[in-house]
């Protein structure tokens, strides 16, 4: 062999060498990236599983309909609602499981639903094969023909049985105690009637004997007794009258632009024997003299409510004073606080509670324990809020917001 023939041999022997590493290499190349394809593979079949999973064991039932309604798949939930075998399911028409009294409606909204179904939803009856009547809801969405082979709606069928029956429940329920409290109301009114007619008769007979000046004093202390109760009996009688009435909506308001001053300058007029009695400190701390809407009538019997319970629950020589605030939402808050004797933390829920008195020395104080509660429902009826803070033998602040009059 000569030098040249050797030298040829020797180039073609590195050429095959330097292809068996670069075969080698795809090889290897071609390895991993089936390795990765298989790795792949399987993670695709455990997300489809995992995805199957929760598929069939939604709490919602899924169908699959073409745009004949056929079913394409459905899951188990679905299966389960109408009690038919999952493995049956298949190729039937989805009407196969529609109530007589929605197959109208559901063909007549079909096309249109499976033409555009975002944003819509259908409300319709199932049957089961067991006859039973189950109210759905329907909500679709469009899946590409890629996917599915086809267009296709995937519809989501919601068992709202139990809430409608639920909704149904309650309709019921608000209706009973509409009537019961409408009876209640009927009641409170005719009875506060017939008792006043006597009561009235009482009275004036007390009076009258309470004029007499032949009548011995202890014989005088019996008939102011009488008096006293008689007053007291008769001030409960025209609250509840006044809770009836508001219960069944015939208390009328006029709303109108009213100066607070005015109104709060009116209330502290009728206070103020009680306030000149116990010898309270009556002040006023008024930003300006806002315009609230609200009825002036109303407003005034709100103010007085307040002011009176703070005077006749206050320490002697004691404060009052009011005060008010603009807060958000073009409210005014009108506060009244006083000096008294507060209230515990565990009556704080009672304290709009009818015929609940929580205060210290209640038994020595005259009042009926509703106009707190003809207070709230008034602040209310006038679009207004009131609450109230209030610390334990350090006093009390009572509150009511009330909707400002735009200039």
């Amino acid at each position: 062999m000569n030098a040249d023939s050797d030298s040829e041999y020797q180039r073609v022997l590195h050429d095959l060498q330097v292809h068996q590493v670069e075969l080698q290499m795809q090889n290897n190349q071609l390895q991993e990236a089936e390795n990765k394809l298989l790795t792949s593979y399987q993670e695709l079949q455990q997300v489809n599983e995992l995805f199957s999973q929760l598929y069939h064991l939604s709490p919602i039932g899924y169908v699959m309909l073409n745009d004949k309604a056929i079913i394409h798949n459905a899951n188990k939930t679905f299966s389960q609602l109408v009690k038919f075998p999952l493995n049956k399911i298949n190729h039937l028409h989805f009407v196969n499981f529609i109530h007589e009294d929605s197959k109208t409606l559901f063909i007549t909204r079909f096309h249109a639903f499976f033409k555009a179904p975002e944003d819509k939803q259908l409300e319709i009856f199932l049957k089961s094969t067991d006859d039973k009547k189950i109210i759905v809801n329907l909500k679709a969405t469009l899946i590409s023909a890629n996917i599915a082979g086809g267009f296709h709606l995937l519809v989501s069928v919601d068992d709202i049985t139990a809430l409608k029956q639920a909704e149904q429940e309650a309709q019921q329920a608000r209706e009973v105690a509409e009537k019961a409290n409408q009876a209640k109301s009927e009641f409170l009114s005719r009875m506060s009637h017939e008792l006043r007619t006597p009561l009235n008769a009482i009275l004036g007979f007390g009076q009258l004997l309470a004029m007499d000046e032949n009548i011995a004093p202890d014989e005088q202390e019996d008939i102011r007794h009488i008096l006293d109760a008689g007053n007291h009996l008769l001030d409960l009688i025209n609250e509840v009258l006044d809770i009836a009435k508001i219960d069944a909506g015939k208390v009328d308001f006029h709303t109108e632009k009213l100066s607070i001053q005015h109104i709060i300058n009116g209330a502290c007029l009728l206070i103020s024997p009680s306030v000149r009695q116990k010898q309270i400190t009556l002040t006023q701390c008024l930003a300006k003299d806002y315009k609230v809407l609200a009825d002036a009538m109303r407003l005034k019997q709100v103010l007085l409510n307040l002011l009176s319970n703070a005077v006749k629950y206050n320490r002697p020589q004691g404060r009052v004073k009011i005060t008010s605030t603009l807060c958000a939402e073009y409210y005014l808050r009108i506060s009244i606080e006083d000096s008294g004797f507060g209230i515990k933390e565990e009556d704080y829920a009672r304290v709009f509670e009818p015929f609940s008195r929580i205060a210290h020395n209640k038994s020595e104080i005259e009042g009926t324990g509703v106009g707190l509660m003809i207070t709230q429902k008034l602040v209310e009826a006038m679009n207004g809020r009131i609450g109230f803070a209030s610390q334990y033998q350090v006093g009390t602040t009572f509150w009511i917001e009330l909707p400002l009059a735009q200039n």
